[in-house]
């Protein structure tokens, strides 16, 4: 996903037919998640966020994708090998 596209519904729905997918296969499938991308930290929660399209900067937590997310879906597919690849600054001003 690219630009507009890579949305944090559209992450996470992407993440969700993974998961099923890996659900029919092998039990010795690799997972990566990649990312490239802008980082931040909610000051209130201190938990990161991965900003996709739709973020607002005012409302990270609500909307943007927490890397708690991507490791509960990530644990969730079972595969013995889990790689997440991300690329993304943290910063502790707005990088929107």
């Amino acid at each position: 996903m690219l630009n507009e596209q890579a949305t944090r519904g559209a992450v996470l729905s992407a993440l969700k037919t993974f998961q099923q997918t890996l659900e029919r296969r092998p039990g010795n499938s690799t997972v990566l998640f990649a990312f490239s991308g802008h980082g931040q930290e909610d000051k209130a929660t201190k938990k990161n966020f991965l900003l996709t399209y739709d973020t607002y900067a005012n409302a990270v937590a609500d909307t943007g994708l927490s890397l708690d997310q991507v490791t509960e879906r990530l644990q969730a597919s079972k595969a013995p090998r889990q790689i997440a690849w991300i690329d993304a600054c943290r910063t502790r001003d707005n990088p929107l």
